[in-house]
């Protein structure tokens, strides 16, 4: 399958005096199987550039389909798949 990712406005929400929370969502799919649906909001000041919200937007999204990544390599791990099957085997009554 093909994984993709897909940004989308969510909202935005005024903090006062000119202070805003900005927040999107990050949808990470592999074909139609959706792996991480998560929000991710920032705060975003009148004047200041878009090009560090949207920096900070890329670092958090990216950090979390690392994260994703490095989970699964654990929980698919032929060590945890042994360790498993060994409490199965053991922890009986």
């Amino acid at each position: 399958m093909a994984l993709s990712t897909t940004v989308t406005k969510k909202s935005v929400t005024s903090r006062g005096e000119g202070a805003y929370t900005v927040t999107a969502n990050l949808l990470y799919k592999d074909g139609e199987a959706v792996l991480l649906d998560q929000d991710f909001s920032e705060t975003y000041k009148t004047g200041q550039a878009w090009s560090t919200m949207t920096a900070n937007f890329r670092d958090r999204m990216k950090a979390a389909i690392r994260h994703y990544k490095e989970e699964q390599q654990i929980f698919n791990a032929p060590g945890l798949d042994a360790a498993i099957l060994n409490l199965n085997s053991s922890v009986g009554v």
